[in-house]
């Protein structure tokens, strides 16, 4: 990407996209630089009255995003996309918000939002307010009606 500063040893040579001219040959090592984005280096060799062109591509850094749920074992739907708690999953920073939900079967359904993450954030989401869906019946009175249906 253009911006990325270039260095070769402990010496600045300026940032992309970036053409110098009558560098003395020779073996170079270059490391490419750009803030949220992972390093990159690059080593090559110049011979005289020869040219060399280098493209790079720079990886963002992406953001960490870890769901740990109780109960243990839930759905995990980001944006869509199922996964199984617990998880990390690997997000593009800087997108506006993740909406997160977590379903279990017998359990309520819980939503969240997560705000924006940087390159590089570690966020972990505990989720321990999934309430169990109760069903109360009266074991004496539920037993007696499944008696009689079964006698008569």
């Amino acid at each position: 990407p253009s911006g990325a500063s270039i260095e070769i040893g402990d010496s600045y040579l300026g940032i992309t996209p970036l053409k110098l001219e009558d560098f003395p040959q020779g073996e170079y090592t270059i490391k490419i630089t750009l803030p949220d984005y992972h390093e990159e280096t690059r080593t090559f060799r110049l011979f005289p009255g020869s040219t060399k062109n280098i493209d790079v591509s720079l990886d963002i850094i992406k953001a960490n995003l870890t769901i740990i749920t109780v109960p243990y074992g839930a759905s995990i739907y980001i944006e869509g996309k199922e996964y199984t708690a617990p998880y990390t999953i690997e997000l593009n920073p800087n997108a506006q918000s993740y909406l997160v939900k977590v379903s279990k079967y017998g359990y309520e359904e819980h939503i969240e939002t997560v705000e924006s993450l940087k390159p590089g954030d570690v966020k972990i989401l505990n989720i321990y307010n999934i309430d169990y869906i109760r069903l109360n019946a009266n074991y004496y009175n539920a037993h007696r009606n499944l008696f009689r249906s079964l006698c008569y």
